[in-house]
């Protein structure tokens, strides 16, 4: 059916056009997101969009998507006709009545009575209708030119701009190989599948075609061999190479027909053939390596080999001065052939090296190029385009410089490249590409099939300018012939549009967790609440020449109203989309710029547009939340600080009161007195730990001797400390405690026990009670008793260490000296010293 519809589409314009080039057809219908095949109108609104008037309603086009509009408000979903009014909305037709749809809002709206008749008969004047027959029923043309015809089941659009260039007339379709230029003005062009040689005049007029014997007839006719590659050497003989492998030799004769000799190369194929400074012809064979010719004009030509490319593939050739460079499938070869043994000369490979960023990017190299400025260029199979930037050729490793689709670049395919003028092409398989080194590769300028209106194929012949100006490209079926103005792209701005964007919601939305289709209208801007962070926006150019190849480029910029610069935008493509997650509360801007059907980008400055995003914060990413932050950091910091200082200031408080209350017990009158040896040190048994400055009850069983742990310190002198202001009956219960120690400071067997009982106390309490006013347990108090008293009579006495640790409580000298060094931080010794 498609196929039916586009013939009468064309059909339909070759008479009203009465001829041209009628461009491509493209039809729609259900399958492509019409909402009924019964269309009744088409019109263009003042955006851009076209409207489309059916049995279910009105249908948005953008060039990619079919948006379908209808109310459950209005008595029938048949729309008979539509038209623009004068506010840029449509008047809609439906059944017997008129509604306005408001193109800002997308909502009908019904018509005044007193206004319906005169609206009616609007909306019917604007009618366009011409063929009454049921085929073909409504006709427009856009603001492009482009046609919009629809006829029974389906809508067909018409690009009516003509293609580019044109065919050389040829017998039948066939590869095109190569082109050649003469001395006379004359052009040849060649061709694979059916071996012919074509010759041309410099006025386009064909001359006729070469035969095997070197004559001109005017039918075509086979050389048996297909020819590809030709030159003319200064004295006007014309070398062709054919495959399989010969060289011919035409010399032109008086009757301007050309003797012809054939010299046997022996190879698959003669696929370049250039000649040095010296004269001699080299030969780039296909599989065969390459070869030379030292005497070209002699009766039978001499053709060898160089040894070192035996078997090897190679394509194109070209010299340097005395330096030869070779494309082949396994690299670029470079020698030097200014030696006498050209049999034995050695070439340079140059290949991929993947450790070495600089180094070709294909091995596959197809042709070359040295442009005016002197600067070689490779085309490669599937690595771009390598430009040598070496100053040495001869070098053993050659630096180069890519061109491929990683830096933007069109296309990694490529096969020869033509220096016209001063602009720079480059064929591909599907397109022509014109080229500048000095530019950004995305900057280049594809004319591929929406250019030629065509799907083209080029081919390996490197193109030619004929004597008419023109250039020529070689296709699978023919030479196109195209003149270089005609090589340039539409500079139409794109009319760029926002259509439309998806809200990925949570749990937190009256709509429920979910998604949010919406459109977005001219002059829209975007506000999420705080559990709508993630959103696809699309965006589209109303260019319908060929949407299909619209290139697009996004940029979010995190301040609202802020303007982007033309390298803010990243690599472009063809989605028409961009997807944000996770967006942080805040005003954006999203920035979105195109290229026009051909390619062209538009200026960001005048041609982008803006569209507005703010997120709302939750309550917790509020600047008051912020301050509610700060201050409860500050308050816990606070807390610590002032925890920290208050336990400091407890811990003085308890060691000053300690230090008072040891000081009371030193000047309380007591005096050290002998006492008898008491018998053998007791290493075990019911003696207290002196640890246990935290233990429990069972733990503190005996005030001991036996261990001491007593961070160190010097006594010097005693010094009476009055003890920080505490309560009358905790002073009283500190006396108690005081004499108790005073009483029994050198009993040995004494316990926590009996030093409840002397405060009037139980034992836990005690043990809290000193704890609570000096941060010590009593065991660790009636340690710090006896070491001050030991350092009181070491220093105030004569007796001897034994004495004393005996007057202490200890009942072996040893271990006092051990307890007290690990207390004071020296020896009782080294203490009375």
């Amino acid at each position: 059916m498609k196929r039916i519809v586009s013939f009468l589409c064309i059909l339909w314009l070759g008479i009203s056009m009465h001829a041209g080039n009628l461009g491509t057809v493209t039809t729609y219908d259900e399958s492509c997101g019409m909402s009924q095949w019964h269309i009744t109108q088409m019109l263009q609104d003042g955006e851009g969009y076209i409207w489309f008037a059916t049995w279910n309603g009105l249908n948005r086009f953008d060039g990619y998507e079919l948006v379908n509009f209808k109310s459950r408000s209005l008595a029938s979903d048949r729309i008979r006709n539509i038209c623009l009014n004068e506010r840029g909305n449509l008047w809609c037709k439906i059944e017997d009545d008129v509604y306005e749809f408001d193109l800002k809002n997308y909502k009908f709206t019904p018509v005044p009575e007193s206004e319906k008749e005169t609206i009616k008969k609007i909306v019917d004047v604007s009618s366009t209708s011409f063929f009454t027959g049921n085929d073909m029923e409504r006709r427009m043309t856009d603001r492009q030119g482009n046609h919009w015809l629809f006829c029974k089941n389906t809508f067909c659009r018409v690009d009516s701009s003509e293609g580019k260039g044109f065919y050389i007339p040829q017998p039948k379709p066939s590869k095109i190989k190569a082109f050649l230029r003469d001395n006379k003005n004359r052009y040849w062009i060649t061709t694979m599948e059916d071996a012919t040689v074509r010759v041309y005049s410099s006025d386009n007029h064909l001359i006729g075609y070469l035969n095997q014997q070197g004559r001109i007839q005017p039918t075509a006719v086979s050389l048996k061999n297909a020819v590809y590659s030709m030159m003319q050497l200064s004295d006007g003989t014309i070398l062709m190479g054919t495959k399989p492998g010969s060289l011919i030799r035409l010399k032109e004769t008086a009757d301007r027909q050309f003797s012809m000799s054939t010299i046997n190369v022996d190879c698959n194929g003669v696929y370049d053939i250039k000649q040095d400074a010296k004269g001699r012809i080299w030969l780039a064979t296909f599989s065969d390596g390459l070869k030379f010719i030292g005497d070209i004009k002699a009766d039978k030509p001499q053709v060898e080999s160089v040894e070192s490319t035996y078997l090897k593939k190679f394509r194109q050739m070209m010299f340097v001065g005395n330096t030869l460079l070779v494309t082949s499938t396994h690299g670029l070869l470079v020698g030097d052939v200014s030696g006498n043994n050209l049999r034995k000369m050695k070439f340079v490979t140059h290949s991929v090296e993947p450790e070495r960023e600089s180094s070709i990017d294909c091995n596959a190299t197809m042709a070359m190029l040295r442009d005016k400025k002197g600067r070689i260029f490779i085309t490669t199979e599937s690595g771009g385009v390598n430009m040598i930037e070496s100053p040495n050729l001869l070098s053993k490793k050659l630096n180069f410089k890519h061109f491929n689709t990683s830096d933007g670049f069109p296309t990694d395919i490529t096969f020869v490249m033509a220096e016209i003028g001063e602009r720079l092409f480059i064929v591909a398989n599907t397109q022509i590409i014109e080229f500048n080194p000095d530019r950004n590769p995305r900057e280049a300028v594809c004319y591929d099939r929406f250019f030629w209106h065509n799907d083209i194929l080029f081919t390996e012949a490197i193109p030619l300018v004929a004597p008419d100006g023109n250039i020529l490209f070689g296709t699978e079926s023919g030479a196109i012939s195209i003149n270089p103005k005609e090589l340039k792209k539409s500079a139409e701005a794109p009319h760029l549009v926002f259509t439309g964007y998806m809200v990925r919601t949570s749990e937190g939305d009256s709509q429920g967790k979910g998604k949010i289709n919406r459109l977005i209208r001219k002059g829209d801007n975007i506000v999420l609440q705080p559990w709508q962070r993630d959103i696809t926006i699309y965006f589209s150019s109303l260019d319908y020449k060929a949407p299909e190849h619209i290139l697009y480029s996004a940029v979010l910029l995190n301040k609202k109203n802020a303007k982007p610069t033309k390298d803010d935008f990243p690599t472009a493509g063809k989605n028409r989309s961009i997807s944000l997650y996770n967006l942080a509360p805040g005003k954006y801007t999203l920035w979105v710029t195109a290229t026009n059907s051909d390619g062209v980008w538009g200026d960001v400055e005048k041609d982008a547009i803006a569209l507005n995003i703010e997120v709302v914060p939750t309550f917790w990413e509020t600047p008051l939340a912020t301050m509610m932050y700060v201050l409860i950091v500050f308050v816990v910091i606070f807390i610590i600080v002032y925890t920290i200082f208050y336990i400091r200031e407890i811990k003085k408080n308890q060691n000053e009161t300690l230090q008072a209350y040891l000081s009371m017990l030193q000047s309380s009158g007591a005096s050290a007195k002998k006492v008898e040896k008491i018998g053998q040190p007791q290493e075990q048994g019911g003696n207290f730990d002196s640890t246990a400055g935290g233990k429990n009850d069972s733990e503190e069983n005996e005030i001991s001797e036996n261990e001491v742990h007593i961070e160190p310190q010097k006594e010097e002198s005693v010094q009476v400390i009055a003890p920080r202001k505490i309560s009358a009956e905790d002073d009283l219960f500190m006396k108690r405690v005081l004499a108790f120690v005073d009483e029994h400071i050198g009993d040995s067997d004494v316990n926590i026990n009996d030093m409840a009982s002397a405060a009037a106390t139980s034992r836990s309490g005690l043990n809290r009670k000193m704890k609570e006013l000096m941060g010590i347990t009593p065991a660790d108090f009636m340690r710090e008793a006896r070491m001050k008293k030991a350092c009181k009579m070491l220093k105030e006495t004569d007796e001897s260490i034994t004495e004393i640790a005996f007057s202490c409580g200890f009942s072996d000298a040893k271990y006092f000296s051990k307890c007290f060094k690990a207390s004071i931080g020296v020896s009782p010794t080294d203490y009375r010293k």
